[in-house]
Formats: structure tokens, C-alpha cells, sequence
């Protein structure tokens, strides 16, 4: 038979526990709240290519019980951390019997500034954050890499004790960027192997990117999970902050790119700038001056071998993100152009190299007869 827990209270130590009282301590019959197991839609923080968070990882949770339709905020920020085998924060809040339901929203990872604010109805309620800056760099590209909303996570009565599992969506935007040379850069099938034409591209960069700004989650789906409904508005870029330039040039060797005459393969080529999380934004108006647009930057050398002889030139070219088309063709029109990036979304850029020789032609023109039908004589 199980003994039960005694707590002993002393009126003064061991001397005076012939005047104690003693009094019978029960166990909670309401767990604390828990967090701890996850799904597959989850992606890790810092590294946006999988899909499990890792050790170390947090969020920010908000959390509000509903008593005689009247929410109560019991987490207001609080930051969750994932250890080696589960979630923990501090202190801890227990489950309240006399709750109808609890509502739980989450952001990872913690420290974006980010209010919550629950009213009455299911799929109701808001996330505001302050200013998130992406700053780019080499390694996982700066210091945000990834911004995570969990669904709305909304717990009946009935379900109180059990850990509450969230999904976590997207909300900024990926980027890829590839660069393959052109058939045209090729020389003809039964060259010399000694002859070649090579592109090695030199640095990349994308400037006059909107970095930071503030986002906001004001709807969530109508069914489980709830999912945040992210549309264009969802980024507000801070107009008074600077514009941002990654610059990928560190942090790799020149590359010697592989030709692709065909569309760019899943694998193939490798992608100079990859997993470049990114805020998500409409892209401006063109300038005259194209000073304040948001553009690809490229260096890249051309070097030609032929018969043991060979020439390198070096060139530079700027690409206006706007002008993208989501079609492999010379037909661009502004009706497949990629305006912006949207949250959620993962973007691979792909530029062609080409070129066109500088080729020779060469003709004689016809003698011209002299106007005295072209003899000319002298006697002595």
C-alpha cells in the first residue's frame, strides 16, 4: 500500500516536535502545462532546411484561459527552450479545472518583440512584432534564420493535462540564387581537349533589400490547425531604416560553373547563395537612375583556350529582382514577372551566362576605273 506524503510542520526544530501539527500533502490533480512533442510541418530555427527543432532552440509562448467567456493572459512571452528531450520555461503555471479552454499562440525563435492580443471565437485573435532585422552574412546567413508562427492552438476542457503540440509555419521568405553558362559558351563537339571556354564567377551580391521591418498575423484558418493566413500585407518594412546589401563574396572560391543547356535541374548547378532567409517584400518601381532598386549583382571572368593560346575578360551586370520571369525564355513580359516575395515562400533565382563572340568578316571591294576609261599613256 502506498504511504502517503507527510509534511511536519515544527513549532520550534526537533526539541519542540512533540507540539507539532502534522497535515497530509496530496499530489496536484493538474499538471503543470507542458510543451514537447512536435510535428513534421516543424522547422528548425536555425537551420531552414530541416525540420525538427534542435537543442538550444526557443520560442516565445502566449497563452490565455477563458472562464465565463472572459480570457485571462497566464503566458505573456514567456520563452520556452528545447533541451536535449523537451521544452521547459520557468515558472511553471498549472492547468485551471474551472477554465472552459485555453488558447495558445508561439513565435520562434524568442526575443522579436512580439505582442498577442485573444478575443472571443475560435480563429480570432493577433500577433504584432516589434522590428526584426535580417542582417545577411556566410554562415546560415545572419542572425535570423528562419521566422516561425505556430498555429493557434486552441485546448478544450476536456484535454487539459496533455502536452500542447504546435505547428509552426513560415512566415519570412527563402531564396536560392544559381548561375549556369549557356551552350553558347561551349565550343563544338570534337574540340581539342586542351581547348575550352571557362565562366568563373567572381562575387554576388544583392543590394537595396528591404532587412527590417514588423509583422503581424490578424486572421488563422477556420479548421484544425488553424493555420496563420499570411497575404502581402502580413511585412510592413521599416521605411526610416537602411537598406540592405548581402554580399555572398567571402565564404567561397571562385566557381567554375557547369554547363546546363537544358532547365536547371533540382541539384544542378549548385546555388551560390543558398538558403538566404529573407523579409518578405513587394519590390519597388523601377528608378531612372536604378539607385534605390532591388537588384542581383554579378562579377564573372570569361577565360577562352584555343590552340595553347588564351584570353580572360572580366565583366560586371546588374539584374533587377522585378524583372525575374518564372519561365526559361527570352519572352519576358511583366505578366509573368515575380513581383516581390511572399512569407512562406522559397524562391530559386537562376541566371544564364552568355555571350556573343566578337566575329570577323572580311570582303574586297571592286577596283574602281578611272573616269577616262582607266589608260593612260606616254610616248617619248
Amino acid at each position: 500500500m502506498r504511504m502517503k506524503k507527510l509534511l511536519i510542520i515544527a513549532a520550534a526544530a526537533l526539541l519542540a516536535a512533540a507540539c507539532a501539527k502534522t497535515y497530509e500533502v496530496k499530489e496536484t490533480t493538474t499538471p503543470a502545462i507542458g510543451f514537447g512533442t512536435w510535428t513534421e510541418t516543424l522547422t528548425k530555427a536555425h537551420d531552414p532546411s530541416g525540420n525538427q527543432f534542435g537543442t538550444g532552440d526557443t520560442f516565445n509562448v502566449y497563452g490565455f484561459k477563458t472562464i465565463s467567456s472572459t480570457s485571462t493572459a497566464i503566458f505573456d512571452g514567456t520563452v520556452v527552450t528545447k533541451e536535449t528531450s523537451a521544452w521547459t520555461y520557468a515558472p511553471k503555471r498549472f492547468w485551471d479545472p474551472s477554465a472552459s479552454s485555453y488558447t495558445f499562440f508561439a513565435v520562434a525563435p524568442a526575443g522579436l518583440g512580439v505582442t498577442a492580443t485573444q478575443t472571443s471565437g475560435a480563429y480570432t485573435g493577433a500577433l504584432t512584432s516589434g522590428d526584426v532585422e535580417f542582417l545577411g552574412g556566410d554562415t546560415n546567413k545572419g542572425d535570423i534564420k528562419d521566422v516561425l508562427v505556430a498555429a493557434k492552438k486552441e485546448v478544450a476542457n476536456a484535454d487539459f493535462g496533455n502536452t500542447v503540440n504546435l505547428d509552426f509555419y513560415h512566415v519570412a521568405a527563402l531564396l536560392d540564387l544559381k548561375i549556369q553558362k549557356h551552350n553558347d559558351l561551349e565550343l563544338p563537339t570534337g574540340e581539342d581537349a586542351s581547348n575550352y571556354i571557362k565562366v568563373e564567377v567572381t562575387s554576388v551580391s544583392l543590394t537595396n533589400i528591404d532587412g527590417t521591418g514588423t509583422f503581424s498575423i490578424s486572421e488563422y484558418g477556420a479548421s484544425d490547425p488553424y493555420a496563420p493566413v499570411l497575404g502581402a500585407s502580413t511585412w510592413t518594412p521599416n521605411t526610416s531604416a537602411a537598406k540592405k546589401t548581402y554580399n555572398h563574396t567571402s565564404g567561397y572560391e571562385t566557381v567554375t560553373l557547369p554547363t546546363d543547356v537544358n532547365a536547371v535541374s533540382a541539384n544542378s548547378p549548385d546555388a551560390l547563395i543558398s538558403k538566404l532567409v529573407v523579409m518578405p517584400q513587394t519590390f519597388r518601381a523601377e528608378e531612372t537612375d536604378h539607385s534605390t532598386d532591388q537588384t542581383v549583382n554579378i562579377a564573372y571572368t570569361i577565360t577562352t583556350c584555343e590552340s595553347g593560346n588564351s584570353s580572360s575578360t572580366n565583366y560586371t551586370a546588374s539584374f533587377d529582382l522585378k524583372e525575374f520571369d518564372t519561365a526559361q525564355d527570352y519572352n519576358n513580359t511583366s505578366a509573368t514577372y515575380i513581383a516581390g516575395w511572399a512569407p512562406g515562400t522559397h524562391y530559386t533565382y537562376i541566371i544564364t551566362i552568355g555571350a556573343n563572340a566578337i566575329t570577323f568578316a572580311a570582303t574586297i571591294a571592286n577596283w574602281t576605273a578611272a573616269t577616262d576609261n582607266g589608260y593612260h599613256y606616254l610616248l617619248n
